[in-house]
């Protein structure tokens, strides 16, 4: 009997809106640096895709559609500005959505998916392993200013507001000189 509705009748996934609810104001997620802990998305990694894909159903799309219409739109903005990037990284790439259309649409030689849950990470991997990506979890990243161009997507309204300004920073130790990324906007 259960609709996938919450009970206020939106149409939201139950899984969808614990997981929301999870990290909502937990400040306590993350330790001074960027240090985020994964134990939490790891509880929902089994599950996440198909509690995403039965959230968004009210839109008649799947994941993959949202993905690479984001991914497009990133190509045609790198395209006006003439920014071809070589190296990319997906912050809280999750189960690897993303990975298939940087690689593709906007051809990169080169993608490192960083997150905060080895079993969303394990996920990925097992998807979209080739020689041209790797996954790892942010405490193994380490930001060395060599990626040309950070991708983020649905992920800093999981990241307590005291610390953004420090996973901001993570992306951008990441960058290399001239590295471009597009900011989320923060909600």
């Amino acid at each position: 009997g259960d609709t996938g509705r919450h009970t206020d009748g939106v149409g939201f996934s139950n899984h969808t809106v614990e997981l929301s609810c999870e990290h909502l104001g937990n400040e306590s997620a993350m330790s001074d640096g960027f240090c985020y802990n994964n134990t939490e998305f790891d509880e929902f990694a089994a599950e996440y895709d198909a509690a995403l894909e039965k959230g968004i159903s009210v839109s008649g799309e799947s994941k993959d559609y949202f993905a690479r219409a984001r991914v497009s739109w990133l190509a045609e903005c790198l395209s006006n500005v003439g920014y071809r990037p070589r190296t990319a990284m997906d912050f809280g790439c999750g189960t690897g959505t993303s990975i298939p259309y940087l690689l593709d649409l906007i051809g990169v030689e080169s993608v490192v998916g960083v997150d905060t849950s080895q079993k969303c990470l394990a996920s990925a991997t097992r998807n979209y392993q080739s020689p041209k990506t790797q996954f790892l979890l942010f405490d193994s990243w380490e930001p060395k200013a060599e990626i040309d161009l950070a991708f983020c997507n649905g992920v800093f309204h999981h990241i307590p507001p005291m610390q953004r300004p420090a996973a901001i920073d993570y992306v951008n130790r990441s960058l290399r000189s001239g590295g471009f990324r597009r900011p989320e906007r923060a909600v």
